[in-house]
């Protein structure tokens, strides 16, 4: 059994690029967007087997208070929202999600990483697979191997780069986690430098605009929180990141110039959905559960659509989000704090902005440079612009985080 948990926690390292799959026209639906799901799933059948044969059914007092909230609220809101909406069956939807939680939850707190050369050989194979799927699919050298229905269920909306996840800005987030991972768990400092750069490059190339932000935001942010930086630490900190920076920004500028705003959908509809998902906060500050976020979208994104159309200083491109309010495909903030704030209220993302904070200043006590910037980048992308509960990568970068943490007080040693 042993061995079957190893390869199984290999896979689902090496399986989380993938995140665009063809499991996704299956009964899976959204849930099956990653193959990671598969050995995800199935550690999970083996840990709760394990669970029920030991005989003792302890439970964590913060996982027991966590989930009979989460139980209560859903249940409170069915009495407000009903059990359907818009043809959707929203008993099935809660449970639907209530798995996706637990999947999310799986890499960050059961999943065993004691087992070094199984993460060390999986994260290094999982940024090899992003790296050459956008070598072969984005950059051309063989793309119908990489743009095809089977990793790719999500037709292109635009030309730029993904590789095998649905948009770019995932990309750009999978890049930076599974690159800074990478060189977290390298023992050769020249491999670290290959990787670094190789990562930096391809946020670049990956055009995303909220991923390149978000770099230029975490390296003006680690300074003031690595105060100690030594004099080399520094020099090659300009020398290497000014220049990326530069590049950064001149392929920034060129995604945006012209009449993006006016032309592109995806403005107005972050916006629309954003306010939207505030007008339900403050509605519902407890949460409206596993099941009522499509129906409370429904009730307040006509108000938030015209509240947006009434602020804005330019013309915006209504008509991606205008859709929403007669389907359920693809609905929601697409922002995965503020999913999480709708779903489960006020206290929620109290836990949540904790849980960010006292790791990032753990692993900052710790000296631990490559999880920081990892944590700081990852934090403002699932605060801003990123949906990530089928981005494994995120927990995948939060549980080897606590791992090294709890490692790291035993011991001085690293993965």
């Amino acid at each position: 059994m042993r061995i079957l948990k190893r390869i199984l926690v290999f896979l689902f390292l090496v399986l989380i690029p993938f995140q665009d799959s063809i499991l996704q026209a299956t009964p899976l639906r959204f849930a099956g967007s990653s193959l990671s799901v598969v050995p995800l799933t199935i550690l999970a059948l083996i840990y709760f087997s394990e669970w029920l044969l030991r005989g003792v059914y302890d439970i964590d007092r913060r996982a027991l208070i966590g989930s009979l909230y989460v139980v209560l609220v859903t249940l409170l809101n069915f009495v407000v929202f009903g059990i359907q909406s818009q043809g959707v069956n929203l008993i099935v939807k809660a449970i639907n999600v209530g798995v996706l939680l637990i999947l999310f939850l799986m890499p960050i707190f059961s999943v065993d990483y004691s087992d070094v050369d199984t993460v060390r050989w999986g994260v290094l194979c999982a940024f090899f697979v992003s790296v050459v799927a956008v070598l072969l699919g984005d950059f051309g050298l063989l793309p119908q191997l990489i743009q095809n229905p089977v990793f790719h269920n999500t037709p292109i909306d635009d030309l730029r780069p993904r590789g095998l996840a649905k948009e770019s800005s995932m990309l750009s987030l999978q890049i930076v986690t599974l690159g800074l991972l990478a060189m977290h768990i390298s023992t050769s400092k020249v491999g670290r430098m290959v990787i670094g750069v190789i990562t930096a490059l391809l946020i670049i190339y990956s055009g995303s605009k909220g991923g390149i932000l978000t770099i230029l935001i975490t390296l003006l942010v680690l300074p003031l929180l690595r105060r100690a930086l030594s004099w080399r630490q520094a020099f090659a900190f300009i020398l290497i990141f000014v220049p990326l920076g530069f590049v950064a920004y001149q392929r920034m500028v060129e995604q945006i110039a012209g009449n993006f705003l006016s032309e592109t959908t995806t403005a107005a509809t972050r916006l629309s959905v954003a306010v939207c998902g505030v007008m339900t906060v403050l509605k519902h500050p407890f949460g409206v559960g596993l099941g009522g976020a499509l129906p409370a979208m429904y009730e307040n994104l006509p108000r938030a659509l015209e509240w947006v159309r009434l602020r804005s200083p330019v013309p915006l491109n209504f008509s991606e989000v205008n859709e929403y309010l007669f389907s359920s495909t693809n609905s929601g903030t697409k922002i995965m704090f503020l999913e999480i704030t709708i779903m489960f209220g006020v206290p929620a993302a109290i836990v949540c902005l904790y849980f960010l904070i006292s790791l990032i200043i753990r692993a900052n006590r710790e000296n631990f440079v490559f999880l920081l910037i990892a944590l700081v980048a990852s934090s403002i992308a699932i605060l801003t612009y990123v949906d990530g509960l089928i981005l494994y990568n995120i927990p995948l970068l939060y549980g080897l985080t606590l791992y090294e943490l709890r490692k790291r007080q035993n011991t001085s040693g690293r993965i």
